[in-house]
């Protein structure tokens, strides 16, 4: 009886697993980023873990960045959501 049980929950299992952090497919992505959102993926990359904010990280690393005229807005934006799409990766 416990057979037949194993076999359909076993499965399920599989499924379920939850996806790892996996950072060499996210410097592998960090390589085709533009030098702006790489300059914002290296910056963000080593507070982002499982369950932080990344919103928050990347507030906090790109409003100085911005703030200092290092980088203009116009451009911050899109290249932090390029720099997410790679962040993802690490906090998965």
């Amino acid at each position: 009886m416990i057979r037949p049980v194993f076999r359909c929950t076993f499965p399920l299992l599989l499924i379920a697993a939850p996806a790892l952090a996996d950072p060499v497919a996210a410097e592998s992505c960090a390589k085709t980023l533009s030098p702006p959102a790489l300059r914002i993926y290296r910056a963000a990359a080593p507070e982002i873990k499982p369950g932080s904010n990344m919103e928050a990280v990347l507030r906090a690393k790109i409003m100085p960045m911005v703030m200092a005229g290092d980088m203009n807005r116009s451009t911050a934006r899109p290249a932090a959501m390029a720099a997410s799409g790679c962040l993802r990766t690490l906090q998965q």
